[in-house]
Protein backbone atom coordinates (compact mmCIF):
# COMPACT_ATOMS: atom_id res chain seq x y z
CA UNK A 1 0.00 0.00 0.00
CA UNK A 2 1.08 3.70 -0.68
CA UNK A 3 1.07 5.71 2.28
CA UNK A 4 2.62 9.44 2.33
CA UNK A 5 6.30 9.86 4.04
CA UNK A 6 7.22 12.72 6.26
CA UNK A 7 7.96 15.64 4.68
CA UNK A 8 10.10 16.64 8.08
CA UNK A 9 11.06 13.56 9.82
CA UNK A 10 9.92 11.09 11.37
CA UNK A 11 7.69 13.15 13.81
CA UNK A 12 5.54 15.60 13.14
CA UNK A 13 3.63 18.05 15.41
CA UNK A 14 0.67 18.93 14.70
CA UNK A 15 -0.54 22.75 14.60
CA UNK A 16 -3.62 22.84 13.07
CA UNK A 17 -6.10 20.04 11.84
CA UNK A 18 -7.96 20.07 8.47
CA UNK A 19 -8.72 23.73 7.01
CA UNK A 20 -9.55 24.31 3.94
CA UNK A 21 -9.51 27.20 1.33
CA UNK A 22 -10.71 26.99 -2.51
CA UNK A 23 -7.43 24.85 -3.67
CA UNK A 24 -7.16 22.73 -0.76
CA UNK A 25 -7.77 20.79 2.58
CA UNK A 26 -4.33 20.84 4.44
CA UNK A 27 -2.96 20.04 8.12
CA UNK A 28 -0.45 22.08 9.64
CA UNK A 29 3.06 20.85 11.04
CA UNK A 30 4.40 23.32 13.16
CA UNK A 31 8.20 23.31 15.77
CA UNK A 32 9.74 23.71 12.23
CA UNK A 33 12.66 26.27 12.65
CA UNK A 34 13.21 28.39 9.85
CA UNK A 35 15.53 26.87 7.41
CA UNK A 36 14.39 22.96 8.12
CA UNK A 37 14.41 20.71 5.21
CA UNK A 38 11.37 19.99 3.25
CA UNK A 39 11.40 16.83 1.47
CA UNK A 40 8.90 14.73 -1.25
CA UNK A 41 6.40 12.79 0.55
CA UNK A 42 5.90 10.39 -2.69
CA UNK A 43 7.36 10.08 -6.22
CA UNK A 44 5.64 12.81 -8.70
CA UNK A 45 5.98 15.87 -10.90
CA UNK A 46 6.61 19.53 -10.01
CA UNK A 47 3.70 21.24 -10.70
CA UNK A 48 3.25 25.51 -9.72
CA UNK A 49 6.49 27.11 -8.00
CA UNK A 50 5.75 30.52 -6.75
CA UNK A 51 6.46 32.80 -4.18
CA UNK A 52 3.35 34.46 -3.93
CA UNK A 53 0.09 33.34 -1.47
CA UNK A 54 2.62 32.24 1.01
CA UNK A 55 5.12 30.84 -0.90
CA UNK A 56 5.05 27.26 -2.02
CA UNK A 57 4.70 24.15 -4.48
CA UNK A 58 2.40 21.74 -5.84
CA UNK A 59 3.68 17.73 -6.90
CA UNK A 60 1.74 15.56 -9.07
CA UNK A 61 1.68 12.36 -6.90
CA UNK A 62 3.05 9.70 -9.68
CA UNK A 63 0.10 7.45 -10.69
CA UNK A 64 -2.48 9.20 -8.84
CA UNK A 65 -4.77 12.21 -9.20
CA UNK A 66 -3.35 13.82 -5.82
CA UNK A 67 -1.70 16.95 -6.05
CA UNK A 68 0.48 17.91 -2.89
CA UNK A 69 0.28 21.64 -1.54
CA UNK A 70 3.26 22.46 0.47
CA UNK A 71 3.01 25.78 1.57
CA UNK A 72 5.19 28.51 3.73
CA UNK A 73 8.67 27.25 2.10
CA UNK A 74 11.25 28.97 0.33
CA UNK A 75 15.04 28.59 -1.23
CA UNK A 76 13.41 26.22 -3.56
CA UNK A 77 16.00 23.13 -4.77
CA UNK A 78 13.51 21.88 -7.66
CA UNK A 79 12.21 23.45 -10.74
CA UNK A 80 8.95 23.13 -12.77
CA UNK A 81 8.38 20.19 -14.78
CA UNK A 82 11.08 18.21 -12.90
CA UNK A 83 10.34 14.65 -12.02
CA UNK A 84 11.13 13.88 -8.08
CA UNK A 85 11.20 10.88 -5.69
CA UNK A 86 10.21 10.57 -2.49
CA UNK A 87 13.08 11.45 0.18
CA UNK A 88 14.20 14.48 -2.47
CA UNK A 89 14.72 17.94 -1.10
CA UNK A 90 12.29 19.86 -2.17
CA UNK A 91 12.60 23.36 -0.59
CA UNK A 92 13.09 24.90 2.95
CA UNK A 93 10.96 26.13 5.81
CA UNK A 94 9.99 29.63 4.75
CA UNK A 95 10.37 33.19 7.66
CA UNK A 96 7.72 35.12 8.08
CA UNK A 97 9.29 37.82 5.72
CA UNK A 98 8.85 34.97 2.75
CA UNK A 99 5.29 33.06 3.45
CA UNK A 100 3.16 35.78 4.23
CA UNK A 101 3.91 36.74 7.71
CA UNK A 102 2.80 33.37 8.93
CA UNK A 103 4.55 31.72 12.45
CA UNK A 104 7.20 29.15 10.47
CA UNK A 105 5.27 26.30 9.91
CA UNK A 106 4.53 23.56 7.24
CA UNK A 107 1.23 23.48 5.24
CA UNK A 108 0.42 20.35 3.63
CA UNK A 109 -2.84 19.77 1.65
CA UNK A 110 -4.48 18.06 -0.90
CA UNK A 111 -7.22 18.57 -3.19
CA UNK A 112 -10.79 19.36 -1.31
CA UNK A 113 -11.84 16.15 -1.75
CA UNK A 114 -9.21 14.51 -0.24
CA UNK A 115 -8.34 13.93 3.33
CA UNK A 116 -4.27 13.99 4.18
CA UNK A 117 -4.23 11.89 7.44
CA UNK A 118 -6.01 9.03 5.34
CA UNK A 119 -3.03 8.69 3.38
CA UNK A 120 -0.31 8.63 6.00
CA UNK A 121 2.27 6.60 6.87
CA UNK A 122 1.11 5.03 10.03
CA UNK A 123 4.83 4.39 11.19
CA UNK A 124 4.95 8.23 11.10
CA UNK A 125 5.01 9.34 15.11
CA UNK A 126 2.52 12.46 15.35
CA UNK A 127 2.53 14.74 18.25
CA UNK A 128 0.97 18.22 19.30
CA UNK A 129 1.29 20.67 21.56
CA UNK A 130 -2.37 22.02 22.08
CA UNK A 131 -4.88 20.40 23.94
CA UNK A 132 -7.46 21.39 22.28
CA UNK A 133 -6.16 19.27 18.86
CA UNK A 134 -5.46 16.35 21.53
CA UNK A 135 -9.28 16.05 22.68
CA UNK A 136 -10.00 16.32 19.08
CA UNK A 137 -7.24 13.79 17.30
CA UNK A 138 -5.82 11.93 19.94
CA UNK A 139 -6.36 9.43 22.58
CA UNK A 140 -3.78 10.85 25.31
CA UNK A 141 -0.57 11.41 23.59
CA UNK A 142 -1.15 8.77 20.95
CA UNK A 143 -2.60 9.84 17.47
CA UNK A 144 -6.18 8.28 17.20
CA UNK A 145 -5.94 6.53 13.70
CA UNK A 146 -9.81 5.08 14.24
CA UNK A 147 -10.72 8.87 13.56
CA UNK A 148 -8.69 8.28 9.64
CA UNK A 149 -9.44 5.90 6.84
CA UNK A 150 -6.14 3.72 5.59
CA UNK A 151 -6.02 4.35 2.27
CA UNK A 152 -3.69 4.19 -0.29
CA UNK A 153 -2.90 7.33 -2.52
CA UNK A 154 -2.28 5.33 -6.10
CA UNK A 155 -5.47 3.84 -5.20
CA UNK A 156 -6.49 7.57 -7.10
CA UNK A 157 -5.07 6.40 -10.78
CA UNK A 158 -4.32 9.04 -13.32
CA UNK A 159 -6.82 8.97 -16.20
CA UNK A 160 -4.01 9.92 -18.85
CA UNK A 161 -0.73 9.13 -19.52
CA UNK A 162 2.36 10.34 -22.20
CA UNK A 163 1.46 8.47 -25.62
CA UNK A 164 -2.33 7.72 -24.69
CA UNK A 165 -4.60 9.02 -28.18
CA UNK A 166 -7.40 10.94 -26.86
CA UNK A 167 -10.65 11.80 -28.69
CA UNK A 168 -12.89 15.34 -28.25
CA UNK A 169 -16.21 14.80 -26.86
CA UNK A 170 -16.34 18.88 -26.86
CA UNK A 171 -14.67 21.95 -27.78
CA UNK A 172 -12.34 23.60 -25.78
CA UNK A 173 -8.99 26.22 -26.38
CA UNK A 174 -6.15 25.17 -27.25
CA UNK A 175 -3.42 26.93 -25.66
CA UNK A 176 0.45 28.04 -26.38
CA UNK A 177 1.43 27.05 -22.42
CA UNK A 178 0.18 25.29 -19.65
CA UNK A 179 -2.05 28.20 -18.04
CA UNK A 180 -5.03 30.31 -18.93
CA UNK A 181 -2.90 33.30 -19.44
CA UNK A 182 -1.31 31.91 -22.22
CA UNK A 183 -3.07 32.43 -26.05
CA UNK A 184 -5.05 30.64 -27.92
CA UNK A 185 -3.98 29.36 -30.84
CA UNK A 186 -7.60 27.21 -31.75
CA UNK A 187 -10.03 25.15 -30.56
CA UNK A 188 -10.95 21.63 -30.08
CA UNK A 189 -13.54 20.03 -32.28
CA UNK A 190 -16.02 17.25 -31.50
CA UNK A 191 -14.76 13.87 -32.72
CA UNK A 192 -11.10 15.25 -33.53
CA UNK A 193 -8.27 12.83 -31.95
CA UNK A 194 -4.71 13.78 -30.88
CA UNK A 195 -1.94 12.40 -28.85
CA UNK A 196 -0.46 13.39 -25.44
CA UNK A 197 3.17 14.23 -25.53
CA UNK A 198 3.83 15.86 -22.54
CA UNK A 199 2.35 16.86 -19.10
CA UNK A 200 0.14 16.63 -16.94
CA UNK A 201 0.72 20.32 -15.55
CA UNK A 202 -1.03 21.78 -12.41
CA UNK A 203 -2.05 25.79 -12.73
CA UNK A 204 -5.02 27.78 -12.44
CA UNK A 205 -6.42 25.08 -10.82
CA UNK A 206 -6.59 23.10 -13.71
CA UNK A 207 -4.00 19.70 -15.10
CA UNK A 208 -2.38 20.34 -18.22
CA UNK A 209 -1.57 18.47 -21.42
CA UNK A 210 0.51 18.83 -24.30
CA UNK A 211 -1.32 17.28 -27.37
CA UNK A 212 -0.29 16.25 -30.69
CA UNK A 213 -3.07 16.84 -32.84
CA UNK A 214 -4.32 14.54 -35.70
CA UNK A 215 -3.67 16.14 -38.47
CA UNK A 216 -1.33 18.87 -37.63
CA UNK A 217 -0.58 21.29 -34.92
CA UNK A 218 0.56 20.91 -31.42
CA UNK A 219 -0.93 22.87 -27.85
CA UNK A 220 -1.87 22.57 -24.03
CA UNK A 221 -5.39 21.36 -22.86
CA UNK A 222 -7.20 21.72 -19.76
CA UNK A 223 -9.04 18.56 -18.88
CA UNK A 224 -11.73 20.08 -18.25
CA UNK A 225 -13.79 16.91 -18.82
CA UNK A 226 -14.14 16.90 -22.14
CA UNK A 227 -12.44 14.32 -23.94
CA UNK A 228 -11.96 10.00 -23.31
CA UNK A 229 -9.72 7.51 -24.72
CA UNK A 230 -9.72 7.18 -28.45
CA UNK A 231 -10.67 3.44 -28.70
CA UNK A 232 -9.56 2.21 -32.81
CA UNK A 233 -12.69 1.18 -34.92
CA UNK A 234 -12.91 -2.87 -35.73
CA UNK A 235 -11.21 -3.08 -39.04
CA UNK A 236 -13.50 -4.99 -41.19
CA UNK A 237 -13.81 -5.12 -45.65
CA UNK A 238 -14.26 -1.76 -47.42
CA UNK A 239 -15.08 -3.30 -50.64
CA UNK A 240 -17.32 -5.70 -52.48
CA UNK A 241 -13.71 -7.17 -53.65
CA UNK A 242 -12.23 -7.72 -50.30
CA UNK A 243 -15.97 -8.94 -48.74
CA UNK A 244 -15.60 -11.59 -51.41
CA UNK A 245 -12.51 -12.48 -50.82
CA UNK A 246 -12.97 -12.85 -46.88
CA UNK A 247 -16.01 -14.64 -47.82
CA UNK A 248 -14.21 -17.38 -50.14
CA UNK A 249 -11.48 -17.48 -47.12
CA UNK A 250 -14.36 -18.52 -44.70
CA UNK A 251 -15.52 -21.47 -46.92
CA UNK A 252 -11.86 -22.64 -47.26
CA UNK A 253 -11.61 -22.46 -43.55
CA UNK A 254 -14.15 -24.14 -42.86
CA UNK A 255 -13.23 -26.90 -45.67
CA UNK A 256 -9.88 -27.40 -43.80
CA UNK A 257 -11.85 -27.75 -40.34
CA UNK A 258 -13.96 -30.30 -42.24
CA UNK A 259 -11.01 -32.42 -43.12
CA UNK A 260 -9.09 -31.84 -40.19
CA UNK A 261 -12.13 -33.15 -37.85
CA UNK A 262 -12.19 -36.34 -40.19
CA UNK A 263 -8.55 -36.78 -39.14
CA UNK A 264 -9.08 -36.37 -36.02
CA UNK A 265 -12.37 -38.75 -35.52
CA UNK A 266 -10.14 -41.35 -38.25
CA UNK A 267 -7.08 -41.14 -35.26
CA UNK A 268 -9.47 -41.32 -32.62
CA UNK A 269 -10.95 -44.53 -33.93
CA UNK A 270 -7.19 -46.14 -34.39
CA UNK A 271 -6.20 -44.87 -30.84
CA UNK A 272 -9.01 -47.06 -29.38
CA UNK A 273 -8.02 -50.15 -31.45
CA UNK A 274 -4.47 -49.71 -30.29
CA UNK A 275 -5.78 -49.19 -26.63
CA UNK A 276 -7.56 -52.20 -27.10
CA UNK A 277 -4.85 -54.75 -28.41
CA UNK A 278 -2.47 -52.98 -25.61
CA UNK A 279 -5.13 -54.29 -23.06
CA UNK A 280 -5.21 -57.96 -24.98
CA UNK A 281 -1.74 -58.21 -24.97
CA UNK A 282 -1.20 -57.21 -21.31
CA UNK A 283 -3.69 -59.81 -20.72
CA UNK A 284 -1.85 -62.50 -22.82
CA UNK A 285 1.30 -61.77 -20.90
CA UNK A 286 -0.13 -62.20 -17.60
CA UNK A 287 -1.26 -65.65 -18.79
CA UNK A 288 1.51 -66.27 -19.83
CA UNK A 289 3.67 -65.41 -16.98
CA UNK A 290 1.03 -67.45 -15.05
CA UNK A 291 1.82 -70.86 -17.20
CA UNK A 292 5.55 -70.17 -17.23
CA UNK A 293 5.44 -70.27 -13.22
CA UNK A 294 3.77 -73.40 -13.24
CA UNK A 295 5.72 -75.07 -15.62
CA UNK A 296 8.63 -73.61 -13.29
CA UNK A 297 7.31 -75.49 -10.62
CA UNK A 298 6.88 -78.57 -12.63
CA UNK A 299 10.51 -78.40 -13.79
CA UNK A 300 11.48 -78.31 -10.11
CA UNK A 301 9.50 -81.31 -9.17
CA UNK A 302 11.19 -83.06 -12.59
CA UNK A 303 14.29 -82.45 -11.14
CA UNK A 304 14.04 -83.48 -7.39
CA UNK A 305 12.24 -86.79 -8.51
CA UNK A 306 15.75 -87.23 -10.43
CA UNK A 307 17.49 -86.51 -8.06
CA UNK A 308 16.16 -89.45 -5.86
CA UNK A 309 16.05 -91.74 -8.93
CA UNK A 310 20.07 -91.09 -9.01
CA UNK A 311 20.74 -91.67 -5.35
CA UNK A 312 18.56 -95.04 -5.32
CA UNK A 313 20.12 -96.06 -8.79
CA UNK A 314 23.92 -95.33 -7.27
CA UNK A 315 22.63 -97.10 -3.67
CA UNK A 316 21.88 -100.27 -6.24
CA UNK A 317 24.88 -100.22 -8.04
CA UNK A 318 27.19 -99.83 -5.37
CA UNK A 319 25.07 -102.47 -2.81
CA UNK A 320 25.53 -105.00 -6.88
CA UNK A 321 29.33 -104.41 -6.49
CA UNK A 322 29.80 -105.38 -3.23
CA UNK A 323 27.64 -108.69 -3.97
CA UNK A 324 29.92 -109.10 -6.67
CA UNK A 325 32.96 -108.78 -5.00
CA UNK A 326 31.88 -111.34 -2.63
CA UNK A 327 31.06 -113.64 -4.64
CA UNK A 328 34.57 -113.53 -6.74
CA UNK A 329 36.03 -114.40 -2.81
CA UNK A 330 34.00 -117.51 -2.86
CA UNK A 331 32.48 -115.68 0.87
CA UNK A 332 29.22 -116.21 -0.90
CA UNK A 333 27.61 -119.54 -2.68
CA UNK A 334 26.33 -118.82 -5.80
CA UNK A 335 22.50 -119.36 -4.81
CA UNK A 336 22.80 -117.16 -1.81
CA UNK A 337 24.36 -114.47 -4.36
CA UNK A 338 21.71 -115.09 -6.46
CA UNK A 339 19.01 -114.57 -3.68
CA UNK A 340 20.48 -111.34 -2.76
CA UNK A 341 20.72 -109.89 -6.23
CA UNK A 342 17.09 -110.84 -6.27
CA UNK A 343 16.22 -109.17 -3.36
CA UNK A 344 17.87 -105.93 -4.12
CA UNK A 345 16.53 -105.74 -7.25
CA UNK A 346 13.03 -106.14 -5.75
CA UNK A 347 13.65 -103.21 -3.37
CA UNK A 348 15.40 -101.36 -6.38
CA UNK A 349 12.06 -101.37 -8.25
CA UNK A 350 9.74 -100.77 -5.53
CA UNK A 351 11.92 -97.68 -4.51
CA UNK A 352 10.75 -96.43 -8.16
CA UNK A 353 8.03 -97.61 -7.79
CA UNK A 354 6.91 -94.78 -4.91
CA UNK A 355 8.80 -91.90 -7.07
CA UNK A 356 6.43 -93.03 -9.66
Amino acid sequence: MSKYKSPLGNELWISQTYHTNTSNKAVDFGSTPVGTPVYAMANGTIGTISTSLGSYLTLNVENSKHKLFYVHIYNFKVSQGQKVTQGQLLAEIAPKSANGGYSPHLHIGLQPEYDLMDYMDRGITFRTKYQEIKNIWFNGETLNWALFKDLSYNDNVMAYKIGDKVEFTGTQNIRQGSGTNYPSTGSTQIGQTATIINGPRTFDNYTWWDVKITGGGTGWLADVGKWKIYVEPPQGPTTPSELVECQSRVSSLEKEIGTLKSKLEACTAEKDVKVAEVTDLKKLNKRLEGEAEELSKEKAKLQEDFDKVKEERDRFEREKLELQESLSKGSLSDASAGEMFAELWKRFIRSLDRKA
